[in-house]
């Protein structure tokens, strides 16, 4: 049995459409699609969430209606309810995750994602696919005794050096 935490974007790039996309970004899209695959039919695998349903949320919206993101969802959410673990957070006045201070600079909006990690108890990875953040913060974020796993890390590279060249 494995735990994970994953961000909005692995679940947001399965719906991404191929003809609009580098190379690196079809092999992104390709690896997001086996990682949600091969955790769906893990029964024993479970995904780690917040107990007001926040990160759940977030994942639909992002999810386009009757794409694959939405489909393994459903999948997911249908399977039993031991699959997805639900642990109390808190949340600032402004509506994000209360995270320690040695990583209160992070993306505010990911910082949902670190606080379920370290609620619970060993600390899952974060599985990341697009976002530059994890890459930028991972000293930070491994100080708190939590590992990124990146599905894109070409992706993400590619991101980071083009942002040094702007």
């Amino acid at each position: 049995m494995a735990d994970y935490v994953v961000d909005t974007n692995v679940w947001a790039m399965v719906d991404k459409p191929i003809g609009e996309v580098s190379l690196t970004e079809v092999d992104c899209i390709a690896c997001c699609k086996k990682w949600l695959m091969n955790f769906n039919s893990q029964s024993d695998d479970r995904l780690i969430l917040d107990i007001g349903q926040e990160i759940l949320k977030e994942y639909r919206r992002n999810a386009k209606e009757g794409g694959i993101a939405r489909q393994l969802l459903n999948v997911l959410q249908a399977q039993p309810r031991n699959r997805l673990v639900e642990l109390e957070i808190e949340f600032d006045d402004d509506g994000f995750a209360i995270v320690p201070a040695e990583i209160s600079e992070f993306d505010r909006s990911d910082r949902k994602f670190v606080a379920v990690a370290l609620a619970h108890n060993p600390h899952p990875p974060i599985v990341n696919a697009t976002d530059t953040d994890w890459t930028k913060a991972r000293d930070q974020i491994e100080a708190v005794g939590i590992s990124v796993s990146e599905c894109c890390a070409d992706y993400v590279a590619e991101r980071l050096k083009g942002k040094k060249q702007e």
